[in-house]
């Protein structure tokens, strides 16, 4: 038998937030490094350019611009990977989504009904049995 929900995606809904809140991380902390890397390598330029371009300052600020054209990708991969991997609730909705159908609903309103005309069969035979002090047939 099929199983309806796989145990791959129970997995899934484990591990998702988690996976989120890593590439958040990464994200947050390379962008506060390309911040300070493109700040230093402008103010090193900015003192090297008096003196010229063999300038050891000047050569340092080219340094930290090429870093930060390096690792710009990181920066926007996983802020990309951040952004469009969804939350928990949001596959649990996608799911239900695929899953419920008229059919469905009709089928469980169906089975609800059954149900509920048993509970109530079976209240009113409890409450018959009480009134007839215990005798289940009315007979004593």
């Amino acid at each position: 038998m099929e199983p309806i929900i796989s145990p791959w995606l129970v997995y899934l809904l484990g591990v998702v937030n988690g996976v989120s809140t890593t590439f958040v991380t990464i994200a947050v902390i390379s962008g506060v490094i390309l911040a300070i890397l493109l700040l230093a390598g402008v103010i090193q330029i900015m003192i090297g350019l008096d003196y010229g371009e063999e300038d050891e300052d000047y050569i340092r600020g080219k340094a930290c611009i090429s870093a930060v054209k390096k690792h710009v990708w990181v920066f926007i991969v996983t802020l990309f990977l951040a952004v469009i991997i969804p939350s928990r609730n949001t596959i649990i909705g996608m799911i239900a989504a695929k899953n419920i159908t008229r059919d469905n609903i009709a089928s469980v309103i169906k089975a609800g009904k059954s149900v509920k005309d048993e509970v109530k069969s079976d209240i009113a035979d409890i409450i018959k049995m009480l009134v007839n002090g215990g005798e289940i047939d009315g007979d004593k």
